[in-house]
């Protein structure tokens, strides 16, 4: 269930995604498998996060963090979507909670850990001014996301450092709404963010 739902988030499949969420948490807390709800809590907290649910990702965020023996594994996403929640809402400790969320992510080397909090980085340098420092903030994970070749991690990496000034040259092959932005079609990129469910 957590693998399943991880892809499909990655891939903006929420509408896969948020059934199977339901489903999986469902059978964890009827089975009594704490680790697993944990994580699917945090996963869901990324959905919520995804589609505009500020407070019910908020809420799953508070849960699993309020659980010291959760498994650290569970409070890294949970900690990168909390990050990336505080940047949006301009909260005032935006920066240090990026910064401990980071300090959490690096030493694993997955950019499923690394990306969501150097993206969480980009977007907080960009909001604050500071384009350079939206580019230097992916640039790292953007170039080791490209030797992976995940469609939607490395053409979000690339956005952002596109919107900071930087020259990217998008896949022809890719029309995810990153790409088709960065080509200059802002109204087409628009209207597949609100297909997908993003409002944001």
């Amino acid at each position: 269930y957590a693998n399943l739902i991880w892809t499909l988030l990655d891939y903006r499949n929420f509408s896969e995604a948020a059934p199977l969420v339901d489903e999986a948490l469902d059978y964890a807390i009827k089975r009594e498998l704490p680790g697993a709800e944990y994580y699917l809590r945090a996963e869901r907290a990324r959905l919520r996060f995804a589609t505009g649910d500020w407070p019910g990702a908020e809420a799953d965020v508070e849960w699993v963090m309020a659980r010291p023996e959760a498994p650290g594994i569970t409070r890294r996403p949970a900690m990168a979507t909390r990050a990336q929640l505080h940047v949006r809402r301009g909260d005032p400790d935006a920066a240090s909670g990026v910064d401990l969320a980071r300090r959490l992510a690096e030493p694993t080397g997955e950019l499923q850990r690394t990306v969501p909090v150097s993206i969480a980085a980009a977007e907080l340098a960009w909001l604050s001014g500071d384009t350079a420092g939206a580019a230097a903030a992916v640039h790292a994970t953007h170039d080791e996301a490209s030797e992976a070749g995940q469609p939607w991690i490395v053409d979000e990496l690339a956005f952002w450092r596109w919107r900071g000034g930087a020259d990217v040259a998008p896949p022809e092959s890719s029309e995810t709404p990153y790409v088709v932005q960065i080509r200059g079609d802002w109204k087409a990129a628009a209207d597949a963010w609100e297909h997908i469910g993003c409002p944001y």
